[in-house]
């Protein structure tokens, strides 16, 4: 506080004595005065008074009157550390001088949960009517998650509940691998999560014991609770459903099945053939039971995904066989699914050739992959913690991390691998060379490789259309957004392109165009005051923008682009700059027309 007005007594209500004339800025707290009299009638009456703090760790200093003259900027920063409990305040005159002073308040605030901030300027005297400019207040408050073990069929909590605290910009990860490897001793299984969507980890892989480093959730409210929901019934078996749909119209193409299995066990290839249409490369291989869907519960329903061959004359679909006819339901030991993460001890990475029973999973020599999951880049085909090169965050379809096939190798354990090169260009880690994963639930071919009815534009940028399928002579170009009719699909080299209703050639890129209708905002209300910045990155400020106002979009973007470690933010382009996406600052007013 910056004390301009001189108390020569004491009073009750108000604030002690100052110890000197002069103006002075110091750290004060509040103290029990009952002693102190009652000066004006005006004082609200209490016991308490404004006492400065002068001991070892803080000092008040002294400033002069002349700093407060009319017209003189006397800038300053306070800020307090929710964590350290510390108050910290910087200031420079107008004649440089600079006064700077911390104090640690562990011992006023240590019972209390819930702080208040308040700003104020005046008083009685000429001197001390000034002006107070606040140029901008940064909140950052400690994350709490509370992470619970419940048994789901009784409703109390197991052992090992905990609570993560840390900054609301910082990541919380949850540790909860060996407490569910402990409970499934004891003839638990994981059945169900419940938790922020912001939660990421590896669904397939969780109630097995999981991928640690991958199970996270970001600190960015203040208060949030993961809780882990437990069936003590490992023994009994599960009943899983699985359909088959045709991609586009999503109208099944083949009986269902029903089929089942103890928790842990598995059941491979899937994908069963199917006269006239091509399995999607994004269907999972193999089912393993006791796996959780996308919302976190049992999975208890697989959707496998067709796609017609247009090129194959029509006829009566081959219905697949029964998984539970052809496959073991229950072998004695549990098939391992590939995970982003697996380890071993030995480093077996001679090459080998891949599976070609499955073409459309696996990429060719020079071809280019993404990453649809979280994954690492190794060394060596065994997947070593000790041998990580880089981490690739999930990440937006339009910025996912992108390599290149080199060659390839199978882990030790028969698991095949990628040889691969960074090729995101702008990023820390181009030009990066290991192995991946070549599991086709974390990295799938950057190309499509089959027609489809239409497609969407998704890159911000837009793509052209070409006279030539080497994408030479340009003849015109589409906008994010844009729907667009495809009569087929063709090669060139490594690569595949579109053919248009015109004859004209397109990228079949995944990054660039995605199957079917996807609309995007054209004009967004703004619902509270927002700024807007010079790149999606959000480095600059260029003007703030009013609620209600309403704004044509561009375009539709993500920050960190360049920055495979992050996911990054949905923004907006707007005219002059970029905007928030997060619905609770704006309201979609249009959309694209599909």
């Amino acid at each position: 506080m910056i004390d301009t007005y001189y108390n020569s007594v004491g009073e009750i209500g108000r604030s002690q004595s100052d110890p000197i004339v002069s103006p002075y800025i110091s750290f004060f707290k509040n103290l029990s005065s009952p002693g102190l009299s009652s000066v004006s009638s005006n004082i609200i009456h209490s016991s308490y008074a404004k006492a400065m703090i002068d001991d070892r760790e803080s000092h008040p200093q002294g400033l002069r009157y002349g700093d407060f003259k009319k017209g003189n900027l006397l800038p300053f920063t306070i800020s307090y550390d929710g964590a350290t409990k510390q108050m910290s305040y910087s200031l420079t005159t107008v004649d440089g001088r600079h006064y700077q002073g911390t104090h640690d308040f562990s011992q006023e605030v240590s019972g209390n949960t819930g702080m208040n901030l308040a700003i104020s300027s005046g008083g009685e005297a000429s001197q001390a009517r000034v002006n107070l400019l606040v140029n901008s207040i940064q909140f950052s408050a400690m994350g709490v998650v509370n992470v619970d073990y419940i048994d789901e069929q009784t409703g109390s909590k197991l052992p090992e509940s905990s609570t993560l605290k840390g900054g609301l910009n910082e990541m919380a990860y949850i540790k909860s691998a060996s407490v569910i490897d402990t409970l499934r001793k004891q003839g638990y299984r994981l059945d169900q999560v419940a938790a922020p969507k912001s939660y990421d980890y590896d669904n397939a892989t969780l109630p097995f014991g999981g991928t640690e480093d991958l199970s996270k959730l970001p600190y960015k409210d203040v208060l949030q609770e993961v809780k882990f929901y437990f069936k003590k019934d490992i023994a009994d078996k599960i009943a899983v459903k699985i359909n088959y749909v045709d991609a586009d119209t999503h109208q099944s193409i083949a009986p269902s099945q029903q089929v089942s299995g103890t928790f842990g066990t598995s059941i491979p290839n899937l994908n069963q053939a199917i006269a006239g249409y091509t399995a999607d490369p994004a269907n999972p291989t193999h089912l393993k039971f006791g796996a959780l869907d996308e919302s976190g519960k049992t999975l208890t329903t697989v959707t496998l995904k067709y796609h017609q061959n247009h090129s194959t004359s029509s006829g009566t679909p081959k219905m697949p066989g029964s998984p539970a006819a052809s496959q073991p339901i229950a072998p004695s030991q549990p098939t391992a699914i590939p995970s982003p993460d697996p380890t071993s001890d030995s480093r077996g990475s001679s090459s080998s050739q891949p599976d070609e029973s499955q073409p459309s999973l696996i990429a060719k020599r020079g071809a280019a992959v993404y990453t649809v999951k979280p994954i690492y880049l190794y060394r060596h085909a065994d997947f070593n913690k000790s041998e990580r090169k880089a981490f690739y965050a999930k990440k937006p379809r339009v910025n996912r991390p992108m390599f290149v096939v080199t060659d390839y190798a199978r882990s030790k354990d028969g698991q095949l691998r990628y040889q691969v090169r960074d090729v995101n260009h702008k990023s820390r880690t181009a030009g990066k060379t290991g192995y991946i994963t070549a599991d086709s639930r974390f990295t799938l071919p950057v190309y499509y490789q089959a027609a489809h009815p239409i497609v969407t534009v998704i890159n911000p940028e837009g793509v052209n259309c070409y006279a030539k399928k080497n994408l030479r002579h340009r003849t015109g170009h589409y906008q994010q957004g844009q729907v667009i009719p495809v009569e087929g699909i063709t090669r060139h080299n490594l690569t595949t392109r579109f053919i248009l209703a015109d004859g004209q050639y397109m990228t079949a890129n995944r990054k660039l165009v995605i199957s079917g209708k996807h609309p995007f905002a054209k004009a967004v209300r703004v619902k509270r005051a927002l700024n807007l910045y010079a790149d999606p990155d959000f480095t600059h400020v260029r003007k703030q923008i009013g609620s209600g106002q309403t704004l044509a979009v561009n375009k539709t973007g993500y920050s960190q682009a360049a920055t495979m470690q992050a996911h990054g933010h949905k923004r907006y382009a707007v005219k002059g700059g970029y905007i928030t996406a997060n619905p609770d600052d704006v309201q979609i007013e249009k959309m694209t027309r599909s």
